[in-house]
């Protein structure tokens, strides 16, 4: 199932991944404890509420979400590029300047957001300590951030960067892989996981070292022939995607590559997928709902759960009772960010991309298709 161009079991994956993160973000709030049990593996905890909290943290895991998000953007963009003509001036021209109108308006929005928080709420004793707080109220630091040539207040911009980083890559590999076809790509898949240890193969860019090779991963499946969808071979899939977590030191490189490997899995199964289980579940009206607003939702619910943050903080059962707090974090953020996500999808994104495509049909009239997130 399709709506206007998209896949709506891929828009149900990223509404998943969107809310995943969400939690994630909520449960280490909450107290170091949290934090402490993230990188072990489950084997090595020692209580029952170390072991809780880590199940909770593989099923909401942030790290994965994002490297799903990763492999998301390879395999949606290159499949956008394929339907892409002109020359490669053209081609370049149209999809730098999409993907640029595509990400910056929401990210203009979230920092407009942030900046209208921190002012009026730092003088309020509740949130008067909150450094999130003070520094979104930091014109300066707002500004920097928005344009995202250095993350200063809002932590979670940083996949942003990588996404605008990336932009380069992935048309590298495209235009590799026209030439040489999927060895051209392999090879780029191949160098971006030697960069994960050599950073200079990624150009030493932030971040670029430890994710590039997540985007080179989808750009790769891309090229994966439609084949007979088994609905068993996806739950396995998805098992193994959350024990990769569970029982291995999730830092390692190890589980990084394995958990990408696997987020390859789910994104070719959502992405063929025609009916079952699997497929229903991510049909979800609700799912894809998230899915629509998931750009959105990741930036906005960061400065609303600094203020839901605070005011939980002051009832006092953070340190005694972390991850209850944390679900309770996560659930009421999720609430209240969910209609101004929804706003900024409709009026700042679909703005965006509708300009994109304006300016780009005036300067390259025989290019199509915008790249879509």
């Amino acid at each position: 199932m399709t709506t206007q161009g998209r896949s709506a079991a891929l828009d149900g994956l990223r509404g998943l991944a969107a809310v995943a993160v969400v939690f994630y973000h909520a449960i280490l709030d909450q107290s170091a404890s949290t934090v402490a049990v993230l990188d072990p593996p489950i084997q090595g905890l020692t209580s029952f509420r170390e072991a809780a909290t880590k199940i909770a943290l593989t099923v909401a895991n942030g790290q994965s979400a994002v490297l799903l998000f990763f492999v998301l953007s390879g395999f949606v963009l290159k499949h956008s590029l394929n339907r892409t003509t002109g020359s490669p001036v053209s081609i370049c021209w149209e999809f730098v300047v999409r993907r640029l109108c595509r990400l910056y308006p929401a990210i203009v929005f979230c920092m407009a957001f942030c900046f209208a928080l921190g002012s009026s709420l730092t003088n309020v004793p509740w949130f008067a300590d909150s450094p999130h707080l003070a520094a979104a109220a930091n014109p300066h630091l707002v500004l920097l951030n928005a344009t995202l040539v250095k993350i200063t207040m809002h932590g979670a911009t940083w996949t942003l960067q990588a996404e605008v980083l990336a932009i380069p890559f992935v048309l590298l590999a495209f235009f590799l892989g026209r030439k040489w076809g999927v060895l051209g790509i392999s090879i780029c898949l191949a160098i971006s996981i030697m960069a994960i240890e050599s950073p200079f193969l990624a150009l030493n860019l932030p971040n670029m070292s430890g994710v590039l090779f997540a985007f080179m991963a989808g750009v790769l499946l891309a090229e994966t022939k439609s084949a007979t969808f088994n609905e068993q071979a996806v739950w396995i899939s998805v098992g193994f995607f959350l024990f990769a977590r569970l029982v291995i030191p999730m830092h390692s490189t190890t589980a990084t590559i394995s958990q990408t490997l696997l987020a390859c899995c789910l994104v070719y199964a959502a992405f063929s997928a025609r009916a079952g289980q699997f497929y229903d579940l991510l049909n979800a009206r609700s799912l894809r709902f998230l899915g629509r607003i998931s750009f959105s939702l990741y930036l906005l619910n960061v400065p609303v759960m600094w203020v839901v943050g605070a005011l939980i903080k002051d009832i006092g059962f953070s340190e005694t009772n972390p991850l209850e707090m944390g679900i309770l974090l996560g659930v009421v953020t999720t609430a209240l960010t969910l209609p101004i996500a929804d706003f900024s999808e409709r009026w700042f994104e679909q703005g965006g991309i509708r300009l994109g495509r304006y300016v780009t049909k005036q300067r390259a009239p025989n290019t199509v298709a915008a790249p879509a997130e």
